[in-house]
């Protein structure tokens, strides 16, 4: 569960405050994205799930915030015993990621040097070994409606790679369609039923002018970017028997 804030419930942004903040936050998120540990929902088996929780197969939220994400995993994955990354990074900016000051075994100075972040470097030799996602930091629009301000549970939702351009793509059209970041809308996840693995759909759905709403953003707004970047605690990191190797590799609405 998300910490609680200590807020009172009547204390709401004006109209005016909220506009002032998407305006001086839309552009940024663009800045972002690349043309051409915490709380994390799952999206294996083409449904979102939450500690233990099925949450089905949609899920309507706002995107508070979002960062990139590289992962590098030196072990098989194992269900029973999942391990944390070897290696990681997170960053606003892919070109100058490189690996955090906590990961258990750091691969390289910076990633872009990193022969692991390079393409033909994973076991099938059609993709690199470390992966790249867009970690989303989400807050569920039923708890938007309904929890006192300051107690809205956010949670992360790590995009794959193969749904980064989707996900781009409603970043961008927010941006410039509605002349906002990605927090000033609800929006619609849901799965491409026509693919052949998990594949992310975004859509804009309303914007946001509800004041009730506005206000639990605002005061969300910097427990999501604090969330982000708080990384992987290194205690995670399990030594798996079984060694991967370039010839072995596998690919609220929240609770309270």
């Amino acid at each position: 569960m998300a910490r609680k804030n200590k807020v009172a419930s009547t204390e709401l942004v004006s109209v005016s405050v909220w506009e002032k903040q998407l305006k001086t936050d839309v552009g940024k998120q663009s800045a972002k994205i690349v043309l051409t540990g915490g709380n994390r929902i799952s999206i294996k088996g083409g449904s979102f799930k939450f500690k233990g929780a099925d949450l089905g197969d949609k899920l309507n939220v706002v995107v508070l915030d979002f960062i990139h994400e590289r992962t590098y995993y030196d072990t098989l994955y194992d269900k029973e015993n999942p391990s944390i990354p070897a290696c990681y990074a997170l960053s606003s900016d892919l070109a100058s990621a490189v690996p955090a000051e906590n990961a258990v075994k750091v691969q390289s100075k910076t990633c872009a040097s990193c022969q692991h972040d390079q393409w033909g470097s994973s076991a099938n030799k059609k993709s690199k070994s470390c992966g790249e996602h867009r970690l989303l930091a989400l807050a569920s629009i039923d708890d938007l409606k309904t929890s006192p301000v300051g107690e809205v549970e956010v949670v992360l939702l790590s995009v794959p790679v193969t749904s980064g351009k989707n996900f781009d793509k409603f970043a961008l059209g927010v941006e410039k369609t509605m002349g906002r970041p990605t927090y000033g809308v609800i929006c619609t996840i849901t799965f491409d039923t026509k693919a052949d693995y998990e594949t992310l759909i975004f859509k804009a759905d309303n914007k946001i002018d509800d004041m009730d709403i506005a206000s639990r953003i605002m005061y969300t707004l910097k427990q999501a970017a604090a969330l982000l970047v708080a990384g992987y605690d290194p205690k995670g990191y399990v030594k798996a028997k079984l060694k991967l190797n370039k010839s072995s590799r596998k690919k609220s609405k929240f609770s309270k």
